[in-house]
C-alpha cells in the first residue's frame, strides 16, 4: 500500500512539473482576440451584423514580435549578412509576380478575406519561383477548413494553415470556383501541390520588404474602414485602437509615398 501511494505521488508530482514545463512554452492568448470578443460579444455569434465585417478576425494565438527586445537588431543584423539593399520602390506588379485582384463579394456569407489573402500569398511565391500562374480555390479553403465555423462567417490564417498541413489543398479554382451561394465543401479534389510550410514574418517593415522580394506577396491584416481611405492619392491609414477585420495581401512598397500615418511616425 506505501508503494502505491508513494507511486501515485511521483506520478502526481512529475504530471504536475510537466505542466508547468509546457506552460511555459505555450502561447498567451493573443490579446487581439480577446479584445474582439470582449467588443462584439454578441456579433461573435451573428458576424453578419458587424458593420465593418470582412472576414478577419484575429486568432485565438500571438507569435512574439521577435526573439529578444529589439526586432530591428534582429532586422538589421540579417539584411548586413545577406549583403541586403532594400530599394525605395519595389512592385510586385511591375515584375509580374502577383495575381489579379479577386473580389470576395457581399452579404452574410462573404466573409472571406482570409482564404483570398492566403490563395493570393500562394499563388504570388511561386510567379516569384518561376513555377508559372496558378490561379488557387479560395471557395475550396472556406468551405472546407475543418473547424465548426460555417462557411463565410470568419476566419484567420490559423484556419490556412491548418487547412495547408492536413494536405487538404490548396485546389485549382477551376475545379471549385468561388460561389458564395455554394456553403457546401466539396472533398476529394486533387491538389495543384503542397505547400511544405508557414513562415511567420516579425512584425517588422524591413523583414516584411525582405519577405516580399525573397518570397513575394505577404499575408497580413487591417482594420478596414472605408472613411480612412484617402480616394485622391489612393492610400489608407488608420492608426487607432480597433482590431483588425480585414487580411490582405501585401505586394510591394513605396517609401516616398506621403500618408496620413506619416504625421504619426
Amino acid at each position: 500500500m506505501v508503494r502505491k501511494v508513494q507511486l501515485l505521488m511521483i506520478m502526481m508530482l512529475d504530471l504536475a512539473v510537466l505542466d508547468a514545463q509546457i506552460s511555459k512554452h505555450l502561447s498567451p492568448v493573443n490579446p487581439d482576440f480577446l479584445n474582439y470578443i470582449n467588443s462584439n460579444p454578441a456579433k461573435f455569434d451573428s458576424v453578419s451584423n458587424y458593420e465593418n465585417f470582412y472576414g478577419y478576425i484575429p486568432p485565438f494565438f500571438k507569435l512574439p514580435d521577435s526573439y529578444n527586445n529589439n526586432p530591428e537588431e534582429d532586422t538589421s543584423s540579417l539584411l548586413k549578412s545577406a549583403f541586403v539593399i532594400l530599394p525605395a520602390v519595389y512592385d510586385l506588379r511591375q515584375l509580374n509576380e502577383v495575381s489579379s485582384v479577386k473580389n470576395q463579394g457581399g452579404g452574410i456569407y462573404a466573409g472571406n478575406c482570409w482564404a483570398f489573402a492566403c490563395m493570393g500569398a500562394i499563388e504570388s511565391e511561386w510567379m516569384v519561383r518561376g513555377l508559372g500562374k496558378f490561379d488557387l480555390s479560395e471557395q475550396n479553403l472556406a468551405a472546407c477548413h475543418g473547424f465548426t465555423t460555417k462557411y463565410g462567417d470568419y476566419g484567420n490564417e490559423a484556419f490556412a494553415m491548418a487547412y495547408l498541413t492536413r494536405l487538404s489543398g490548396p485546389i485549382a479554382d477551376s475545379l471549385d470556383p468561388y460561389n458564395v451561394r455554394k456553403q457546401k465543401c466539396v472533398n476529394g479534389l486533387p491538389v495543384v501541390a503542397y505547400v511544405p510550410e508557414v513562415r511567420w514574418v516579425y512584425h517588422n517593415r524591413s523583414l516584411t520588404k525582405l519577405a516580399i522580394m525573397d518570397y513575394g506577396g505577404v499575408s497580413t491584416n487591417i482594420h478596414l474602414e472605408d472613411q480612412y481611405y484617402e480616394s485622391s492619392s489612393n492610400t489608407y491609414y488608420y492608426g487607432g485602437p480597433k482590431v483588425a477585420n480585414h487580411a490582405i495581401v501585401l505586394v510591394g512598397w513605396d517609401d516616398n509615398k506621403i500618408t496620413k500615418g506619416d504625421d504619426h511616425e
